[in-house]
């Protein structure tokens, strides 16, 4: 039929796509942006960012069924790599100079020099790059940070709270959209 479009599947990615969302879905691993990608698969480089999006917000809704599938469920996601995360460590090692006292010559000729020598000394350290980005994810997951959408920001107000450390405590303030 001539009004029916071709369609395939990309391996690992739920559901048929048509072949130029196909060629984009293949292209984005190696593309700087999803535009490159876009315009890899066909798109037109003024309407590349558009059709790029259109696909990607038609895979949102699948995501999560191809993860729960896969066997990555929010709960084991959060148990095993979240909480790990949280926990990290780093070793790192450090070249430290020791001066000791030593007793060199024979008989009356003993005298007592400074010798250095280095030590390499290895610390276990918190990873705090690895534990903030693990909070980070953890509280975008909970909800925890303002919407991006203006629409959906709208509805919240943000309290903020000045404390004055020395002096009299300080009522909060009020902000609220518009």
């Amino acid at each position: 039929m001539a009004g029916e479009k071709k369609t395939e599947r990309v391996k690992g990615i739920p559901g048929k796509h048509t072949t130029r969302q196909a060629k984009f879905l293949k292209a984005l691993p190696g593309s700087k942006t999803i535009t490159e990608a876009a315009i890899k698969a066909g798109y037109s480089p003024k309407s590349a960012n558009k059709g790029a999006h259109q696909v990607l917000k038609a895979l949102r809704g699948r995501v999560p069924d191809m993860m729960d599938r896969l066997g990555f469920s929010e709960e084991e996601i959060i148990d095993i790599y979240l909480r790990r995360g949280l926990d990290a460590t780093k070793t790192v090692f450090v070249r430290e100079d020791v001066v000791e006292e030593k007793e060199v010559g024979k008989g009356k000729k003993k005298r007592k020099e400074e010798v250095a020598r280095h030590v390499v000394n290895q610390y276990t350290l918190n990873d705090n790059m690895a534990q903030l980005y693990a909070m980070d994810k953890a509280f975008l997951l909970h909800g925890s940070y303002a919407p991006r959408d203006p629409k959906e920001a709208a509805q919240f107000g943000v309290k903020v709270i000045v404390q004055n450390v020395f002096g009299d405590p300080i009522p909060p303030i009020d902000i609220t959209p518009g």
